[in-house]
């Protein structure tokens, strides 16, 4: 019986550790670099600091103004992970990480999502949180810190402010 719980246990905490990470593009990692960085030195660097060339390539410009590559490599010669953080240790690179694969999350599913006037409404007088809910909706840091989002509504601000010197005292 011991043995059958901690089998089910085991499996548990095995299934829940890693089902948390988030997906990623296979073979494909973000680049950050410093302003300035010469991108055509990037795979010199690479072979001569790493000593590896797992078939890494930049691929595109995410973004000029952050300086962000998409990278190709290949995972079969060093896991995605471990490639990550030999590329931080680089000079000129700021941070590297996985290529997440993002989905949308368009309206959510609070029950009283329509009673909620601010976020859409007919005469355009709300504050339209449900457009920027299509770019993103929170996420994870590079070092794996949640991303959260908290609109805080007083609907009563003013009788807040008003009464507020009088509890305080």
């Amino acid at each position: 019986m011991k043995k059958y719980l901690l089998t089910v246990v085991s499996s548990l905490v095995f299934f829940f550790a890693f089902s948390q990470k988030p997906a990623t593009v296979l073979g494909e990692v973000l680049i950050r670099f410093e302003k300035d960085y010469d991108v055509n030195e990037f795979s010199t660097i690479v072979e001569r600091e790493l000593g590896i060339i797992p078939k890494l390539a930049l691929r595109q410009c995410i973004s000029d103004y952050m300086d962000i590559w998409l990278c190709s490599f290949d995972e079969s010669s060093i896991e995605k992970y471990s490639l990550i953080e030999e590329l931080k240790q680089l000079p000129g690179v700021v941070t590297a990480q996985a290529n997440h694969i993002l989905t949308e999350r368009i309206i959510p599913d609070d029950p009283f999502f329509n009673q909620q006037w601010h976020h859409q409404q007919a005469e355009d007088h709300d504050i339209d949180s449900d457009l920027a809910w299509d770019i993103t909706t929170g996420g994870s840091t590079v070092t794996g810190d949640e991303i959260v989002v908290c609109v805080v509504e007083l609907g009563g601000a003013m009788w807040v402010l008003r009464t507020l010197p009088i509890i305080i005292g």
